[in-house]
């Protein structure tokens, strides 16, 4: 069926095509042909003008989004990171890791199981997120993502660790182990990383 909001531009078209299809087979020496290539051409105008002005509805519904977050004593952070993506994602899952425990990769494996969207992204607690990933979600890949260190929380003052920056992190992918796919990286959106929510982590390790 076609889109009624395609309609008017359509139709404004096909008015604009056969006016000038009249103007012309009224004018000395024209006639049927005139008014005939006046009328198709104003067909295709007005298909021109409903591409361009109305876009076409999107086809299937968009591929949904857990957030995975890993918090290690740095709760205090979990409200910033979720303001940062409230607006991308249908689900939040946050899993507390052991400080004594330094296997990270299989506790985010373990998240990821958890996680019910078609795709997972992995934040940890003290990080947020800045620009929307769904973008990306049109193309399988793990993702690696550009990251930010600071040491305040409005991100003026870089920490050290910033000097390695883009910092690429794998942390957008399929929630799907059993499918290969390629790394890719894309500028955007950004990680950032605050280093005084992790003062637990450092006096952990000694730092």
């Amino acid at each position: 069926m076609q889109d009624v909001r395609k309609s008017f531009p359509m139709s404004l078209g096909a008015a604009f095509g056969s006016s000038i299809g009249v103007a012309l087979g009224a004018a000395p020496g024209g006639g049927v042909l005139p008014l005939l290539l006046g009328g198709g051409a104003g067909a295709l105008l007005g298909a021109a003008l409903a591409w361009i002005l109305v876009p076409s509805p999107s086809r299937g519904p968009s591929p949904s989004l857990s957030l995975v977050v890993i918090a290690r004593d740095a709760e205090e952070g979990l409200p910033r990171l979720v303001t940062s993506v409230r607006d991308y994602v249908d689900e939040i899952v946050v899993v507390h890791r052991d400080p004594m425990s330094t296997d990270l990769a299989q506790m985010r494996t373990e998240a990821a199981r958890a996680a019910k969207s078609d795709w997972v992204l992995v934040l940890d607690a003290d990080e947020t997120l800045e620009g929307d990933p769904r973008p990306l979600l049109r193309d399988p890949a793990i993702w690696r993502l550009p990251r930010r260190h600071w040491t305040d929380p409005d991100r003026k003052a870089p920490a050290a660790a910033d000097r390695g920056y883009p910092d690429l992190q794998a942390r957008l992918f399929p929630n799907d182990p059993s499918v290969g796919l390629k790394a890719k990286t894309a500028p955007y959106p950004l990680i950032h990383r605050f280093e005084e929510a992790s003062s637990a982590d450092r006096r952990l390790r000694g730092a």
